[in-house]
């Protein structure tokens, strides 16, 4: 049986359960599975890389809507600069550094949808952004996403983990639940060898700003 999109995980469930009268109750496991996904599991977007300008003169630039939570930040025109990234209290505390002067941002914070830079910049720059990103809610208008997509046993295991309480199988919360935490635990793997390769990891020291 296929996987590939919302319909097809309702009738995975049933078949997985044995069960044809749960299709009221699996939309329901559906949206707490994937609550627990967004608790635990955070995915770097894969693929061409997301830019935005910043314009002379304006210190702000809106994340994509997608985003949940700003990665890497840096400039990538008209020259290579990472970004150090700081939190707004920071931001404000830093900013003195710079005597409020334009130039070239040095230090950003994310404040809801928005990124803003330190120093304001003095000409337009090129931004490259990483970031993790949100989970769209799957449901039958919305039938597929890059979750299903990817990790199609992530879904099936977090939605029979939150099946087994209504249907009073307790003692099936801790299978279902380990093979859950299992698939999650091998997506962050495999989001670590796509980011960082199959070598070890090189912790390297940042500069403060």
């Amino acid at each position: 049986m296929a996987l590939d999109t919302y319909a097809d995980l309702v009738a995975a469930v049933g078949s997985w359960l044995n069960r044809a009268d749960l299709a009221d109750v699996v939309p329901q496991c559906v949206t707490l599975a994937e609550a627990s996904v967004r608790r635990t599991l955070r995915v770097r977007t894969i693929g061409p890389q997301t830019f935005g300008t910043i314009d002379a003169l304006t210190p702000t630039l809106t994340l994509p809507a997608e985003c949940q939570e700003v990665r890497d930040l840096a400039i990538v025109d008209p020259f290579s600069f990472a970004i150090g990234i700081v939190s707004p209290a920071q931001l404000i505390d830093r900013r003195g550094k710079y005597q409020n002067a334009n130039g070239v941002p040095m230090i950003a914070a994310v404040a809801g949808t928005q990124v803003r830079f330190s120093p304001t910049p003095d000409r337009a720059y090129v931004v490259n952004i990483a970031y993790f990103q949100k989970l769209p809610d799957l449901t039958a208008a919305a039938p597929t996403n890059w979750l299903l997509s990817s990790a199609p046993d992530v879904y099936l295991y977090g939605v029979l983990m939150h099946m087994a309480p209504y249907l009073m199988e307790d003692e099936r919360i801790g299978v279902w639940s380990s093979a859950f935490n299992k698939a999650l635990l091998e997506l962050e793997r495999q989001r670590d060898m796509d980011e960082y390769g199959a070598g070890p990891l090189t912790i390297t020291s940042q500069v403060s700003f």
